[in-house]
């Protein structure tokens, strides 16, 4: 089952407000939501969200996510992410409501496991720093390595890293 990395991103948030003492900044919710993803892909070999992860110059990054939080600069995340649900009347929009992404908590459709994957993935990389886990993505042969060296540093705008690439990768890392 996969979920928009908006609803990931807002499980993060949960469990930083839940324990107090570990905001998230912006780029460390890419990365954290970038290795839910990679451990989904390599454990289980499917991926956690919908988005397609790209390579930038600074490393792997969910544009949705980006754009979403961008505003808080390397400040503490401290809202949501929202989507937009539009009605539609033909043509005409008549209205609009703001929703907040989110992973069901429904035994019977299986989230308890990508639950359970979540919780894994906060306990091992809150400790770490936005900037050591941006290192850790740029470490020679992670996915975001080989694209860069692919195009020797200098990566064309919306270049996608390949779910199979990082399912490789994460799979590798779990010894599979």
């Amino acid at each position: 089952m996969t979920f928009s990395a908006k609803a990931v991103a807002n499980y993060f948030l949960d469990l930083a407000k839940s324990q107090d003492d570990h905001s998230v900044s912006p780029m460390k919710m890419q990365k954290l939501v970038y290795f839910a993803h990679g451990w989904c892909l390599g454990l289980a070999g499917n991926p956690m969200i919908e988005e397609k992860v790209q390579a930038w110059p600074y490393g792997p990054v969910i544009p949705e996510l980006y754009h979403e939080f961008k505003h808080f600069g390397n400040g503490e995340i401290i809202h949501y992410a929202t989507d937009l649900n539009w009605g539609k009347d033909g043509v005409k929009v008549t209205d609009f409501e703001q929703v907040t992404p989110e992973i069901p908590n429904d035994e019977l459709s299986g989230t308890q496991q990508a639950r359970a994957l979540l919780n894994r993935v906060w306990e091992v990389y809150k400790p770490f720093t936005p900037v050591q886990l941006s290192n850790a993505t740029h470490e020679p042969q992670t996915p975001w390595d080989t694209i860069n060296k692919q195009f020797a540093g200098k990566i064309p705008k919306n270049t996608e890293i390949p779910h199979d690439l990082i399912r490789v990768h994460f799979a590798k890392l779990a010894g599979k």
